[in-house]
């Protein structure tokens, strides 16, 4: 996920500087499918952390726990 956030940040760099040789302002929209790998993986690790308790109201209810405990 740390690649992909490098990427979604490199991308929005180059939104904003003007003054990119034209080769690095390719490469660096490619930072565009960042946003989709993130997504991803986002899905995948709460598809895990579902998938390990018996019900949405547990999960919920564990996450909410663990937010007061620390």
């Amino acid at each position: 996920m740390g690649v992909a956030t490098i990427m979604i940040i490199a991308c929005h760099a180059s939104a904003t500087i003007t003054l990119l040789p034209n080769w690095l302002s390719h490469v660096l929209d490619l930072g565009y499918y960042g946003v989709d790998i993130f997504l991803l993986l986002s899905g995948v690790g709460a598809y895990y952390s579902l998938s390990k308790e018996p019900s949405l109201v547990s999960w919920g209810g564990r996450k909410i726990l663990w937010k007061k405990v620390s």
